[in-house]
């Protein structure tokens, strides 16, 4: 499954895919080897060091 962060200004990534893996790209991808529902959350920082953050829960099946 692939994943992409839209933010404006980011210059730090944090990935976390809810399988046990993360990352620090800026756009990766993910790969689950069970059926169910994980919550998928990025995190970036922008250079003034103001942070964001968003979850969000994918299906795989």
């Amino acid at each position: 499954m692939h994943f992409y962060d839209n933010s404006q200004n980011a210059v730090e990534w944090e990935w976390y895919f809810g399988n046990g893996f993360n990352s620090t790209t800026q756009n990766d991808s993910a790969y689950y080897t069970s059926f169910g529902f994980y919550d998928v959350t990025l995190w970036v920082k922008n250079s003034d060091g103001v942070a964001d953050s968003v979850t969000k829960e994918v299906m795989v099946y």
